[in-house]
Parts: C-alpha cells; structure tokens; sequence
C-alpha cells in the first residue's frame, strides 16, 4: 500500500562520507559530515517529505510508520553535454547516448541522503525500518530531480 509519494527537483544530491579528526590532549575522536551541498539537499528532501505527509491519501496520523517500510527511488541525473549533437541540449541525443548512469555520485550515497532526509521528516522513527528498496539512476531528457514511492510492507 503506497502511503506517500512526492517529487524533489533539482540534481540530486548524494551523502559525502563521514570525516573524522582528532581534537584534545587524549586525541579524542570526532567524525562529522563535511559542509556542503549535500545538506541543502536533505533539507529540500526533509520539507517536500512533510508536505507529502500532510496529502497523504492515510493521513498525517499515519506518520511516523511503524513496522517494514518498503522504498522506491528514481534519480533523474541530468545528462552532460557530450549526450547531444553539437553538444547542444537544445539538439536531438547522439545516437548511442546511454540511459543508465555510471558515473558518481554512487547510487548507495544518494541513497543515503534520501533516508537520512526521510528520517529527519519523521515519515518513520528509524531508516532501520526499510526493509526493501528500488532504487535506479537515470539520466534525463527532461528537468533532473528525485522521484520518491514509500509503501508500507
């Protein structure tokens, strides 16, 4: 049963890996997320997630889930210029311009950032709760973003 579902527009963003330093006379370990785009991203993800909520076809009640959530992701990657005849977007794709993406950011960090988002939403207690995904990296013809499907399990 699908519960929610919402579009993010924008190049997605993926998680960058946790850092770690040393700080103190014992040399005491801090990690942390580096600065940077990835947060305004989240942020984006975290408020389209709780207007979601609040259309949801269940309910605002019915958040946050209890229980096995299931997910389905699709990025929608922009695609570079070298895709297009004369390296124009404006022109028709070359012949052979591919649809999968295999190039970073890696599709388990953007991942990332979409559960962490969801978890700052409240649309479940703990991203432990997911306990299947789909998830896919395109590129697109169209205008780049995220398309989010959370099912209850």
């Amino acid at each position: 049963m699908t519960l929610l579902e919402f579009q993010v527009p924008g190049a997605p963003v993926a998680q960058p890996r946790g850092r770690a330093t040393r700080f103190g006379a014992k040399g005491a370990v801090r990690i942390y997320n580096p600065p940077g785009r990835s947060r305004a991203w989240r942020a984006l993800v975290s408020v389209l997630a709780r207007e979601a909520k609040r259309r949801a076809p269940a309910g605002p009640a019915a958040f946050p889930m209890q229980g096995p959530v299931g997910l389905v992701l699709r990025f929608n990657m922009p695609r570079p210029g070298c895709h297009f005849v004369a390296r124009n977007p404006k022109r028709p794709l070359r012949s052979g311009a591919p649809e999968l993406v295999d190039v970073k950011p890696d599709l388990d960090n953007l991942e990332k950032a979409v559960l962490d988002a969801l978890t700052d939403a409240r649309v479940w207690r703990d991203d432990a709760q997911v306990a299947r995904v789909t998830k896919e990296k395109l590129y697109t013809a169209g205008q780049p973003g995220l398309a989010v499907t959370v099912v209850a399990l």
